[in-house]
């Protein structure tokens, strides 16, 4: 039922010819909106994890309502101290030109449960945003996205405001940096611990790809770009990105309409990229999703959309755009890949982030809840209660 779903959302070739953006296989065909998910009104007291500072800031939060979020696809999920949190998205309908949300809601991986935090004004609804949490700060960082109305990915209205979440106060402060990156969406950012800087690279212009590397710094409120260099990575959108603390390495791959996926390594402190041929080859793939996994020590590499053989007859192969249910896991210092035991259904578009309450990683795919497990290679499901 999924894989059928997930088929006529999103496995319908579309061509753009726009520079940077040739053969590129996106959302088509129509879909119902799916069944909002039932909301059971419970009053609870925002919970936290952290210092005693912020416990005790939790205290004087607004009430919670616990529920389940409705159906969305491109909802990024971070980890925080405060819990797994998920930032709007968009609703699939017919050719993915539904509502932009802008809702905040929390997961809180020791009881299972969903949270709508309702938080006071924040970022207006969009597509496409990224979403990054800087533990020193104990801030979230949103920049940009996609708004108003078009069949996503295909968006020409992109903003490049920056905003922060503060998860203990549940409240939003738009910044106003001197200098901002360009306007996009399909970008990542994730947080460098080593450098205390949020690292965005990439995304959509509505016109073209991006390839350009900026680093935004919480407490002063700054974003510096990053020098070019010879050997960094080529312009993509919705690619897959993490931070690698052993290492101390912000590390990318994949993006959209590549047949090939190295792995690219960024060196913070020396403004450097590298690129590493990690063997064997994941199939390259756009719209997966990278999360660390400090069990394991290693990255582990979630689902996505891409250019994929298979066997359709005995010596008879078939290349086309397919979903994927594939879960790779990344040795850096092996420079290495190792394929695990796949998902129970194939995923794009999701967001992903580690449980800080568990081993787990919560991968968030439409109206679903994957809760995948690294040590044992098993997959939990849970789906909307309507």
């Amino acid at each position: 039922m999924h894989e059928d779903r997930l088929h006529g959302l999103l496995d319908s070739p579309l061509d753009d010819d726009r520079p940077g953006r040739n053969r590129r296989s996106w959302i088509a065909a129509g879909v119902a909106l799916a069944a909002i998910a039932t909301v059971a009104v419970i009053v609870v007291l925002w919970g936290s994890g952290g210092s005693e500072e912020k416990e005790a800031a939790t205290t004087s939060l607004p009430e919670a309502v616990a529920g389940f979020p409705s159906d969305r696809a491109y909802a990024p999920l971070v980890a925080t101290d405060a819990g797994i949190l998920m930032f709007g998205g968009l609703e699939p309908l017919a050719n993915l030109n539904g509502d932009r949300l802008s809702d905040v809601w929390r997961y809180d991986g020791a009881t299972g449960l969903w949270w709508d935090v309702e938080a006071p004004t924040g970022p207006p609804p969009r597509a496409g945003t990224a979403f990054a949490y800087d533990s020193q700060s104990q801030l979230v960082v949103l920049f940009g996205g996609a708004v108003g109305s078009c069949e996503y990915p295909f968006c020409p209205d992109v903003v490049n405001d920056t905003w922060v979440y503060d998860p203990a106060e549940n409240s939003w402060e738009r910044r106003s940096p001197s200098t901002a990156p360009p306007a996009r969406h399909g970008h990542k950012m994730v947080y460098d611990s080593g450098s205390d800087r949020v690292v965005m690279f990439g995304g959509d212009s509505g016109s073209s790809w991006l390839e350009d590397t900026w680093l935004y710094d919480a407490d002063s409120d700054t974003w510096t770009e990053l020098a070019a260099g010879e050997d960094d990575p080529w312009r993509t959108a919705q690619h897959a990105m993490a931070y690698h603390p052993i290492a101390d390495r912000v590390v990318m791959w994949g993006g959209a309409d590549r047949e090939e996926s190295p792995v690219w390594a960024l060196d913070v402190d020396k403004g450097v990229w590298e690129q590493l041929n990690a063997e064997p080859v994941a199939g390259s793939a756009w719209d997966a999703c990278f999360v660390w996994d400090a069990s394991s020590e290693r990255l582990l590499l979630f689902g996505g959309e891409g250019y994929t053989t298979e066997e359709i007859a005995e010596g008879v192969t078939t290349t086309g755009i397919r979903l994927r249910d594939q879960v790779w896991a990344l040795d850096l210092e092996a420079v290495a890949w190792a394929e695990l035991e796949p998902l129970p259904q194939a995923v794009s578009g999701q967001g992903c982030a580690a449980d800080p309450d568990s081993t787990s990683v919560v991968i968030w795919h439409l109206d679903t809840v994957l809760l995948y497990d690294p040590v044992t290679g098993r997959t939990t499901v849970e789906e909307s209660p309507s």
